[in-house]
């Protein structure tokens, strides 16, 4: 694998991560970034031809797959269906344009009160909908200009014109590809992605995600900040905000929600909030510059070990690990007796960051991760290892969830191979894709290059990085909060290689369950904070209970006289086949 320590933008590099959405603190929601680069439809409309789309049925499954993406974004409610299931599934709304072989229709909605059977059903939902598109390539030709014609004529068009173009480019490149090779508006990598640790940014200070309930999705206030102004206006965990300014966001798009709420330094917004499903509650809070945080720390004092607490955000900012480095010594000099480490929804960033991280907790010469290019027949594997000596030799425990995705997966994959770290939260993301960043004007192309494996030899993707000890939002979590979306549930993805990971260490790990069980603090000092502005985060104190474990019974020491597993044989990856439709 070829890799890089230039920045991002000045040449390609090497890139483990997702991409997200600019949060409540953003300067401008992704759409916005796309408004500004130099993308119009007619690139589409060059692309998306009956020649071009009847090459072969990928080709197929990527032109209408695209033409249906546009048309969800910029129709409310609608989707592309083959004709040929309205007569099989009633439950589609009405029909509200018919092109033949196709209609543009109502969009199928299944609702639950659970998270769970939605999450469910959604996925039988897209294999039905992949069989009936696979279907209609062998059938009846779908008259693509006329849809994409249709499109133009649609109320709004123009000013969603570069963000429907954008969004029917991705979709072809996840489709062609695999759901990570995209185009991402240079200008959003500068100033969200590759902003330098310490950049304020002007936002209230919240976190929040969708949830089901009464049949509809509602914004819910996962936390406030802390130290925030939403906290200091009132804010608690768990408020499901109902208004921004009086207008009812229900309906409306994450995105388009965030742009309600954001706003200029010093001005207020006023959120309507339901509180414990009853009290409703209208809090003004002033926008406020946030420290924007790459690493946060702090010291747990409450248990019978002092432990340091630290939290990497991204992999992102070439500064990390060095920062990192220097709090994991101040706190150690502080008195820390163990690390505990969160990577959780850190959604990885820079190979060098990885192996750099990796290097903080693992002595000089092992191997953090392998990698085989895509295009490689020759059945090679690349090993980077580490180049110094570790930052720190003390007891750690990792934080993982399924918002921990690759370069989360490398580092924590690594300490798990190697012994250095019992690993705690729930099974990871499950993305073990390489991607290049290449800037192309205004643009930059993420291109899947390679898969990585761990030191093992195994593969995290589709997998994930499972936990030692699992522990989720709360002792006893429901159905719905179990539910994660994963890199399983994204379509075309890469499939998994190899065999599924084993426990080699089940005596050490069922010591440390008992262990747990007996400190019992992490579920009463859950119980005791369910009144709090700020839940308790209950993954934390189990971690922490599981570092105090370690500690006082020399847990961790007992993991050295475990081998590492034996690496498999290097499964073979085929060459990608796609090259042709990525350099159109």
């Amino acid at each position: 694998m070829r890799n890089s320590n230039t920045g991002a933008l000045r040449s390609s590099v090497v890139v483990l991560c997702l991409v997200t959405v600019g949060a409540f603190g953003a300067k401008k929601t992704i759409d916005e970034y796309w408004n500004e680069v130099s993308i119009d439809f007619k690139q589409i409309e060059k692309l998306v031809t009956e020649e071009g789309c009847y090459e072969d049925e990928r080709s197929f499954l990527s032109c209408t797959y695209a033409l249906d993406a546009t048309i969800a974004r910029l129709v409310k409610g609608a989707t592309l269906v083959p004709t040929t299931r309205l007569k099989q599934d009633s439950a589609f709304g009405k029909v509200i344009q018919d092109f033949g072989s196709v209609s543009v229709v109502g969009a199928k909605r299944f609702a639950s009160e659970s998270v769970a059977v939605t999450y469910a059903e959604t996925k039988k939902e897209r294999v039905r909908v992949s069989d009936s598109w696979q279907a209609l390539f062998k059938g009846d030709k779908v008259a693509v200009a006329k849809v994409l014609a249709w499109i133009r004529t649609q109320p709004g068009f123009k000013e969603k014109e570069k963000v429907l173009t954008a969004t029917a480019i991705n979709t072809i490149l996840g489709i062609v590809a695999d759901p990570h090779t995209m185009y991402v508006p240079k200008a959003y990598v500068t100033e969200v992605e590759m902003a330098p640790d310490g950049d304020d940014i002007v936002g209230i200070g919240i976190s929040v995600r969708l949830l089901k309930q009464g049949g509809k999705e509602v914004l819910i206030v996962s936390s406030p900040t802390e130290g925030g102004p939403a906290l200091a206006a009132g804010v608690r965990a768990s408020d499901v905000i109902l208004e921004v300014d009086g207008k009812n966001i229900e309906g409306l798009t994450l995105s388009e929600t965030v742009k309600l709420i954001r706003g200029e330094e010093g001005t207020t917004v006023k959120l309507t909030v339901l509180r414990k499903g009853k009290d409703k509650i209208v809090l003004t809070i002033s926008r406020q510059k946030i420290k924007n945080q790459n690493v946060a720390s702090k010291m747990l004092t409450n248990g019978p070990v002092p432990l340091a607490y630290v939290k990497l955000r991204t992999f992102m900012q070439q500064n990390g690990c060095a920062e990192l480095g220097t709090v994991l010594k101040k706190l150690e000099k502080d008195g820390a007796k163990g690390v505990v480490f969160d990577l959780r929804d850190n959604g990885g960033g820079l190979v060098t960051q990885g192996v750099c991280v990796a290097n903080a907790f693992l002595p000089k010469g092992k191997v953090v991760m392998m990698t085989k290019d895509l295009s490689d027949d020759s059945g090679e594997m690349s090993k980077l290892s580490t180049t110094s000596a570790p930052v720190t030799a003390l007891p750690v425990v990792m934080l993982i969830n399924a918002g921990s995705a690759s370069a989360s997966e490398i580092v924590s994959g690594a300490l798990q191979d190697h012994r250095r770290a019992f690993l705690v939260g729930e099974r990871s993301f499950g993305k073990a894709t390489v991607q290049r960043a290449e800037p192309k004007g205004d643009l930059v192309l993420r291109r899947t290059i390679a898969r990585f494996y761990l030191p093992s030899g195994r593969t995290n993707q589709i997998e994930g990085v499972l936990p030692d000890v699992t522990a989720y939002r709360s002792p006893k979590p429901t159905a719905d909060e179990m539910v994660a979306f994963r890199e399983e549930d994204e379509y075309m993805a890469l499939p998994s290689l190899g065999t599924p990971w084993k426990q080699p260490r089940p005596q050490v790990i069922s010591k440390l369950d008992s262990c747990i069980v007996k400190q019992g603090q992490a579920k009463k000092i859950f119980a005791d904070g369910q009144d709090d502005a700020i839940l308790p985060d209950y993954a934390l104190l189990v971690a922490a209970d599981t570092a105090t474990c370690a500690i006082q019974q020399g847990l961790d020491k007992a993991l050295e006289s475990f081998p590492m597993p034996a690496a498999p044989v290097a499964p073979e990856v085929p060459k990608s086949r796609f090259e042709r439709m990525l350099s159109r």
